[in-house]
């Protein structure tokens, strides 16, 4: 196992370690039920709140964009573990219609027994069934032996009482309507006259209320003495046998009708219902209050720019000096037709080692190449790829010059003013910008902000660090609000009031010991993939060597600081309205041969465990029917923090760093759909704050399938047609 591999599974074991650690602390806060699970999810997926914003008091339901962008969200398949790295790339929907297809009626079921007189039934339960079913239908068919029956059937009987009983039903509530019409008192009335309304309306109830009930209850009488109503009923519900597979073909009805279709006009999407139904506008108030109270940069990441740019400075006054002394000629621009081929290699192999490189050199006169080498303390160029590209560079030049000398030196002393007048311009604008941010801290520093970490660690009786609001006495109950008083009376003052209700929101703290003791846990992917796809650093395809290797050592600082998470969680329920789970569990109804879940558990063992299920149960025994926010992220890592800082600060203005811990992403500049986010970064006496702006999803409520294939329970006890 090469070094990096090693440094992977070392960062692998500490990033389990704490991710199994926030899983603790949100399953404790927020408990599940037994037939269900929470899986962390590595990266959090990162919510762009403006996706699935839309005004819930103005719109009935969600518009179809934002219908579309929610299905999208929580179609995919979770795997069943305590934490998830990545995409599988399988759909709840298309997972459940599958598992939908092996679903079977039973052997002999009841709907194929009572619906085929010429199979001979052997199972005493499912006989005695069929017994009941053609006792009823013969008791339902069987003529209205009355004298006024005239022919009919007992249930033509039935029906008829019903009606003549449904009819007196309905005339009393529309007189009814033609009475509180009639007697409505006009817009704008009095109390008064609202009053006297009420009171004529109560004195018609009184005069004729009587009249109507007594012809119901006439008819009702006459319905059940002479329209075999109780017997009907009775016999009715034992024949009344739906069928199983009927109810799997009016799932995926349901699963076509509650289709919705993309933007694209081709993709389709199966319609979720998320509650609450305002969690994007939750979400985006977290968001906004965030960025509020982060608006300005504290001293601290005015300092971290500072220095910065300071390197930058230093990098740019090297490369102008080096320019001045004729040991290194810019080619900004050279019409050359030579084969190129070489000088193209040695510059990939240069830009390979780009992070361990001190200087690099070009097309020179040996004499000045070797002097300005010397003024940093280098005498011999022993880099291979500085030699390769001298040498392909020198190879290119002596033919280019042979062709047209006068024409190349010409063209290198062009090129050499151009970047001149460039580099010069690039100086005179870094300094301005120090200058700038100097400034700026001297008035950042004597106006510090409520959020500046306090001069020395405070810890609660937990032996957690307390930040923020958690030093101050809580103003709600300091300074308690005025309660806002409902007038009944006035019923549009408190039913049109857009209420947020109770907060959805809970306050989760947890702290992550160092992982140097831990047991690292075998895995049959290499480390270094796993890291990859979980969003551990080394991913990023346009990241350069060097922050790659910042991200590398960002990443093994954290694996061995102690850490302390804390964050607001919000359960967000998923009903899909044409998943029928239900179904699962229908007594009709099996999967034969087919295994599609082994049973709530076996699949919990396997879940705590950790251990992989087999191929067959992998298709849909369990699927996602909740999803966990985390807002207001801070982490504070103790310990020495200088490499994390450095890798933190030094991508506030670059996407192509990508740092994360456990579940959450930190890069100081990351992207998530249109949209970007931030990192607030702060030192403190113990090493560092990192506040997120971006709430993500962490974790996923999964519910667990009963077991199926069923297990065999044997013969019912029911033995008579209607003893059981």
């Amino acid at each position: 196992m090469d070094e990096q591999e090693k440094q992977a599974k070392s960062v692998l074991s500490a990033m389990k370690h704490a991710s199994e650690t926030v899983r603790g602390a949100i399953a404790a806060a927020i408990p599940v039920a037994n037939n269900q699970v929470l899986t962390v999810s590595l990266p959090g997926t990162i919510i762009d709140w403006k996706e699935y914003y839309y005004n819930v008091s103005r719109h009935i339901k969600p518009p179809l964009d934002v219908q579309v962008k929610e299905a999208r969200l929580v179609d995919g398949m979770i795997p069943l573990s305590k934490y998830t790295a990545g995409k599988t790339g399988k759909s709840v929907a298309r997972s459940y219609l599958a598992a939908l297809d092996l679903l079977v009626p039973v052997e002999a079921s009841v709907s194929g027994v009572v619906s085929n007189e010429t199979t001979e039934v052997t199972d005493e339960r499912l006989k005695t069934i069929r017994d009941r079913y053609k006792y009823s239908m013969s008791y339902l068919t069987s003529p209205d032996d009355t004298p006024s029956g005239a022919g009919r059937t007992k249930v033509d009987t039935y029906v008829l009482k019903q009606s003549a009983w449904a009819k007196e039903v309905a005339a009393y509530q529309h007189a009814q309507a033609q009475a509180l019409e009639r007697l409505a008192p006009a817009p704008g009335a009095t109390t008064a006259q609202i009053k006297a309304a009420q009171e004529k309306y109560m004195q018609w109830l009184q005069e004729h209320a009587r009249d109507y009930k007594n012809n119901i209850q006439t008819k009702y009488m006459d319905w059940v003495v002479h329209g075999y109503k109780f017997m009907v009923d009775f016999h009715f519900g034992v024949v009344d046998i739906s069928s199983g597979m009927k109810r799997i073909e009016n799932s995926k009805e349901a699963y076509r009708n509650l289709t919705i279709i993309a933007s694209d006009g081709s993709s389709e999407y199966n319609g979720v219902v998320l509650t609450p139904a305002s969690w994007a506008t939750l979400v985006a108030k977290k968001t906004l209050n965030w960025s509020r109270n982060n608006a300005k940069p504290n001293p601290a990441e005015i300092r971290a720019e500072i220095r910065r740019l300071q390197s930058l400075l230093a990098s740019h006054e090297t490369l102008q000096d080096a320019i001045d002394k004729d040991a290194f000629f810019p080619v900004l621009l050279q019409d050359n037709a030579g084969d190129d081929s070489g000088v193209k290699a040695a510059y990939a192999q240069v830009y390979s080692n780009m992070d361990t490189k001190n200087a690099k050199g070009r097309d020179q006169p040996e004499a000045s190449k070797e002097a300005w080498l010397k003024k940093f303390g280098i005498t011999t160029p022993t880099d291979n790829a500085l030699k390769l590209l001298a040498d392909a560079q020198k190879e290119q030049t002596e033919a280019s010059l042979s062709r047209n000398n006068r024409t190349v030196r010409e063209s290198n002393e062009k090129s050499k003013e151009r970047a001149g007048v460039w580099i010069t311009a690039r100086i005179k604008q870094i300094k301005a910008d120090i200058e700038d941010l100097q400034n700026q801290l001297t008035s950042a520093q004597a106006n510090p902000t409520s959020s500046a970490p306090p001069l020395l660690p405070v810890v609660n009786s937990e032996g957690m660090v307390v930040t923020g609001d958690e030093l101050v006495a809580n103003p709600n109950i300091k300074k308690p609000p005025v309660a806002r008083v409902i007038d009944l009376d006035n019923e549009d003052s408190w039913r049109n009031t857009v209420d947020d209700g109770p907060d959805p929101w809970t306050k989760i703290s947890c702290k992550v010991a160092t992982s140097s003791n831990l047991s690292e846990s075998s895995t049959s992917q290499s480390a270094s993939a796993v890291c990859a796809k979980a969003g551990w650093g080394w991913w990023s395809a346009s990241a350069s060597a060097s922050h790659t290797e910042s991200s590398a050592e960002a990443m093994q600082s954290m694996s061995k600081l102690e850490v302390e998470i804390s964050m607001s969680c919000m359960v967000v329920e998923i009903e899909r309205p044409w998943l029928h789970a239900e179904l699962f569990v229908d007594a009709e109804l099996d999967s034969g041969a087919f295994k599609i879940s082994p049973g709530e558990e076996a699949l919990k063992k396997a879940f705590e465990n950790e251990e992989s299920l087999i191929g067959a149960y992998q298709q849909f025994s369990s699927y996602p029917s909740a999803f966990v926010v985390a807002a207001d992220i801070e982490l504070s890592f103790s310990g020495d923090t200088t490499k994390l800082e450095s890798a933190v600060s030094a991508s506030s203005t670059s996407a192509n760093l990508s740092v994360g811990y456990g579940p959450f992403a930190i890069s100081g500049s990351h992207s998530s759909s249109k949209s970007k986010s931030r990192t607030k970064m702060e030192s403190t006496a113990t090493g560092c704050r990192i506040s997120v702006e971006a709430p993500q999803i962490v974790g996923w409520v999964q519910t667990l399938l009963p077991e199926l294939p069923k297990p065999k329970t044997g013969v019912s006890a029911m033995t008579g047609l209607f003893i059981m």
